[in-house]
């Protein structure tokens, strides 16, 4: 009779592990779902039963409803409107271990084989390798930071060459200017170039605005907002934020873009109006725009 249920107890912690696996799996947390799966294999039942009592009480402790009169634009919640997609964060999780490990020879041997894997995913992160204090990474770290800036500087002065002569001159606006967002939202280059550069881009979005605004989509605005903000220019942002509303009212990218304009610049007012909005329109909601109306609403 013991074995009978030590036998059904093991075969239902399996079925258990599976389906947390299979779980994380499909939030595409692949690292996460091999260990839970491991841990509850080695640890059958005790392991099931913590977290579940873990996800118990952060349902319980952690998702409390807010009250309405006591939202404010403090600093946590501005990291949640304006931080990036997770998923995107975890690209780069690998170079800020490689920073902390004390053996410089180890530390070199990692960083380098960050860099052969696919050194643009981790681009933002690498550029702070350039504060290690071991002199021969940031040697490392430098080259490859200087060598794909001066590789975007040359392309995007090529791309705008190719504007100059085309006749057809809009079909090559949209190219540049995600070549463009794609590199200024790494946050590799200096202060006075990541200026230059964002407003060289709002000034390439600008023509293609003015030639044909259908061209021009909500996503494209909001990443024109969240880098004009990026370099403090509030006055410009407010323009662009004005033209998705008006152009594009049925995208979400505007709504968003909107969003962090105003909380950005602490127009509780505003924003508000505009979640409002974003909440009685029929424009279905994505996993962080689902997160701000769960939030604020």
């Amino acid at each position: 009779m013991d074995e009978r249920i030590l036998i059904i107890l093991l075969i239902v912690n399996l079925i258990i592990g599976i389906l947390v696996l299979g779980a994380q799996l499909i939030k595409r947390e692949k690292t996460k779902a091999f260990l839970l799966f491991f841990l509850i294999l080695v640890a059958p039942v005790i392991a099931p039963m913590y977290l579940f009592l873990a996800f118990l009480i952060g349902k319980i402790f952690y998702q409390k409803e807010i009250d309405f009169n006591d939202l404010s634009f403090r600093r946590e919640r501005l990291e949640m409107i304006t931080s990036p997609e997770y998923d995107k964060e975890i690209d780069v999780v690998p170079v800020e271990e490689a920073l902390l490990i004390s053996n410089n020879v180890k530390k070199r041997r990692v960083v380098l084989n960050v860099l052969k894997e696919d050194y643009q995913k981790s681009l933002a992160t690498i550029n702070a390798a350039l504060a290690s204090d071991d002199s021969e990474t940031s040697h490392y770290v430098a080259s490859i930071v200087t060598d794909v800036k001066g590789e975007f500087k040359e392309t995007v002065q090529k791309m705008k060459e190719k504007l100059q002569w085309d006749d057809a001159q809009a079909e090559w606006y949209k190219p540049i200017l995600q070549y463009m967002d794609e590199f200024l939202k790494k946050r590799v280059l200096t202060d006075l170039e990541q200026k230059t550069y964002v407003e060289e881009y709002v000034r390439l979005m600008d023509e293609l605005h003015k030639s044909d605004p259908n061209q021009v989509s909500g996503q494209m605005i909001q990443s024109a907002i969240e880098h004009l903000l990026y370099i403090q220019n509030p006055d410009q942002a407010r323009i662009w934020t004005n033209r998705a509303l008006i152009d594009h009212p049925n995208e979400l990218a505007s709504f968003k873009g909107a969003l962090k304009f105003y909380f950005d610049t602490k127009d509780r007012q505003r924003f508000f109006e505009v979640l409002n909005q974003l909440k009685s329109s029929e424009i279905e909601l994505d996993r962080e725009s689902l997160e701000w109306v769960r939030f604020y609403a």
